[in-house]
């Protein structure tokens, strides 16, 4: 099985399958995640293009654009990039994704709850191993 290549155990029922992602897999936090360890075990070489009959103006995200710049001049003056986890909240870990509320692993004093109003206040879903 495709998922069993990136790592996962899976257990397919019915017509649905259980995931058991890996404790070291932190970049794994939606389903979606787990569709792009799928196409990257079967090979992205693989699928053909296919360019959809929409029409859309095109184009880089100014804000993008504006932080790959910031990013090079920072690391120019020999600055590091670092990318740590990321905090969410239950809109987005729950509703948003539509799955089912489960406990988690909230921080005691955000620095980011007085500046946002939806909050940041929960890491990832799930830690366990």
């Amino acid at each position: 099985m495709l998922l069993g290549k990136m790592g996962h155990g899976a257990k397919v029922t019915g017509e649905e399958i259980d995931v058991q992602v890996p404790c070291y897999r932190t970049d794994i936090m939606h389903p979606i995640d787990l569709v792009e360890d799928v196409a990257i075990a079967y090979g992205y070489d693989k699928f053909v293009p296919n360019i959809p009959p929409i029409h859309t103006k095109a184009g880089e995200d100014e804000l993008e654009i504006f932080s790959r710049y910031i990013r090079s001049f920072l690391i120019g003056f020999g600055y590091m990039e670092v990318v740590t986890f990321m905090l969410s909240n239950r809109e987005k870990l729950f509703t948003k994704m539509s799955i089912a509320e489960e406990s988690l692993a909230e921080v005691d004093n955000p620095r980011w709850r007085a500046t946002t109003s939806s909050g940041t206040d929960f890491s990832r879903a799930s830690w366990r191993c």
